[in-house]
């Protein structure tokens, strides 16, 4: 949740089993071809809500839609993780360490390419979740 921080402690999943920020990319083309942009990773001069939109959607990632989703509608392309490099991005984990995660990563979607659940129920999602108390795996 915005404005409240996350301690260590809280991470129950444990710091190398949880991953803390991933990677989004600036550009890409939809499954038509079509250049889209994202304005992911804008840091600094975040707009406020009700100023001309939402400037924070552009920064979070969410664990929602497949890695390198490249759907036509541009909020659901720029919501997920996402890089320029093919086959996947890299992710920070929490305990700092950088991991190349592929985009083919089991994840619960259904013909859309969208989370069927709001179950933690594969492996992308218990990266993501910090204490749901299920085993990674390999990935």
């Amino acid at each position: 949740m915005e404005n409240l921080g996350t301690r260590f402690a809280d991470i129950l999943d444990g710091t190398s089993n949880t991953i803390a920020v991933g990677e989004r990319r600036y550009q890409f083309k939809d499954v038509n071809g079509n250049r889209r942009y994202s304005n992911a990773a804008i840091g600094l001069g975040v707009r406020r809500r009700g100023n001309m939109g939402n400037g924070r959607s552009d920064q979070i990632g969410l664990g929602q839609f497949k890695i390198n989703y490249n759907h036509t509608s541009n909020w659901r392309a720029r919501s997920g993780f996402s890089s320029q490099h093919p086959g996947g991005a890299l992710f920070v984990f929490c305990d700092g360490s950088v991991h190349h995660i592929s985009e083919t990563i089991q994840h619960d979607l259904n013909a859309n390419q969208e989370r069927i659940s709001n179950n933690v129920n594969s492996t992308f999602e218990r990266l993501i979740a910090r204490a749901d108390g299920e085993p990674v795996g390999d990935y």
